[in-house]
């Protein structure tokens, strides 16, 4: 069940789905590696509903409209790991397979 990140609740893993924002605010967050499969966490929530949002090392601070365009969902047990940009997760293997 996707929610916006504004309504998100916190310190509960989610993983970011889609954004309908601008193409300026949209290329930086995903500059920042904010972008779709990406897990991430609500830290804090500020005044006027900002939230500060943690992804991996990163600590994002957005203000309640963009948060609000920000659609995330529950983080399943088979969500990518957190990778830096361009990294792909590594396939665990057992011995003898």
């Amino acid at each position: 069940m996707a929610v916006n990140l504004a309504q998100a609740p916190t310190a509960a893993g989610l993983v970011l789905e889609d954004a309908s924002l601008d193409p300026i605010t949209r290329r930086r967050l995903d500059e920042l590696g904010f972008r779709p499969g990406r897990p991430v966490l609500v830290v804090n929530r500020g005044a006027g509903g900002a939230v500060v949002v943690g992804a991996g090392r990163l600590r994002l601070a957005i203000d309640k409209t963009t948060a609000s365009a920000i659609s995330v969902a529950p983080k399943s047990a088979k969500a990518t790991p957190n990778l830096p940009a361009g990294q792909m997760p590594v396939p665990q293997t057992k011995p003898g397979d």
